[in-house]
């Protein structure tokens, strides 16, 4: 049995790392804290119970250290007080690289195709181009504040390209929305 402590990542991948390995990096121009075992970043406030919690479960001395080894840099406190990159920057070492959609027409991004076509129908019916991008953001369920990289990994779903809602897929999507605000 190992005396490391053991990362399991949500893949259900084991990391061990020695006593003086860490899966945190700093970002420091944006203020995050990277888990590289996950590939999000967290403010100050949260990092100590996502390494807490599953998939990590790290002892709090471990926690505590690994924090001080990071120090003296001033993280964002807050999701909040976390800063968004700008789009078309290189991606940021150990945070993801997601698959996504941005309109063409407002600031709204997204991972989900259904949502991006949702998003063209109720908020732009006349306008019905999309893009295919490359997204980051810290954290999809606390900081959902996506941005648009310049990646030099292609994914499966391939460069940025354009995407078009024809009027039945319109006329579906718009249904498909009506039927939810009335609860069938």
């Amino acid at each position: 049995m190992s005396s490391s402590p053991a990362i399991i990542s949500s893949s259900g991948v084991s990391h061990e790392f020695g006593d003086d390995a860490r899966p945190l990096s700093a970002e420091l121009q944006y203020g995050a804290i990277i888990c590289i075992s996950c590939g999000n970043g967290y403010p100050l406030s949260a990092i100590d119970q996502h390494l807490k919690r599953t998939p990590h479960f790290v002892c709090k001395p471990l926690r505590i250290k690994w924090l001080k080894d990071l120090e003296p840099p001033t993280f964002a406190a807050t999701w909040t007080d976390l800063k968004t990159p700008e789009d078309g920057t290189i991606p940021i070492e150990g945070v993801k690289v997601r698959a996504g959609y941005a309109c063409k027409h407002c600031t709204f991004r997204t991972c989900s195709e259904r949502t991006i076509r949702r998003h063209m129908v109720a908020m732009h019916p006349s306008m019905t181009v999309f893009k295919r991008v490359h997204l980051q953001c810290w954290n999809r369920t606390n900081a959902d504040r996506y941005w648009i990289v310049n990646s030099i990994h292609q994914t499966n779903d391939g460069p940025a390209s354009e995407l078009t809602i024809d009027e039945s897929q319109a006329g579906m999507i718009l249904i498909s929305i009506c039927c939810e605000l009335i609860g069938r």
